[in-house]
């Protein structure tokens, strides 16, 4: 079963991985220096079982931390809205990504060049924001269909990621 307080662990495994994150409870905020070539990412090996809804961005960040990154406890994301586990591999996989996909882990390898590609998200919500962002990151164009999935968790994500600056178009 999931804590309730799993997805704040994000968190915690960014830090460990090298990022730069600086957390201000009083006035409610995370503070993030990701100028990567100054606090490069490096792979990690993260316990999924109590955290599923990380993984897919997870498997996103592994592609940009040096070495390698090992989701592992996850056998469990092959039953959620798609197969998350397969689903990103094969995203990531269009994409330009090295990975190793078994039963219950992906070992996702770095990537210096990520190449835009025909998302396919499953109608899986956490699959479609991952790719979204990996997307914005690589270097050609990236299409997806029925966008609007997203709403079922993050209703603004697409409004949010403009304000941050993410050049998006036809929502």
């Amino acid at each position: 079963m999931q804590n309730s307080q799993g997805d704040k662990k994000i968190v915690e495994i960014l830090r460990d991985m090298g990022a730069n994150i600086a957390i201000n409870e009083n006035n409610n905020q995370i503070i993030i220096n990701g100028d990567l070539t100054k606090y490069p990412l490096k792979g990690v090996e993260v316990d999924c079982r109590d955290i599923p809804d990380l993984f897919p961005i997870l498997s996103v960040v592994g592609a940009f931390a040096e070495g390698k990154t090992v989701l592992y406890n996850a056998k469990n994301l092959r039953l959620k809205e798609s197969d998350r586990i397969s689903s990103m591999a094969r995203e990531l996989m269009k994409m330009g990504v090295d990975l190793v996909e078994e039963e219950d882990k992906l070992t996702i390898f770095h990537c210096d060049k990520l190449t835009g590609v025909n998302i396919d998200h499953e109608n899986d919500h956490r699959v479609a924001m991952a790719c979204t962002i990996a997307a914005i990151y690589a270097s050609s164009n990236s299409q997806m269909s029925s966008t609007e999935i997203v709403k079922d968790s993050y209703p603004s994500f697409f409004d949010d990621l403009i304000k941050l600056g993410a050049l998006l178009e036809n929502l």
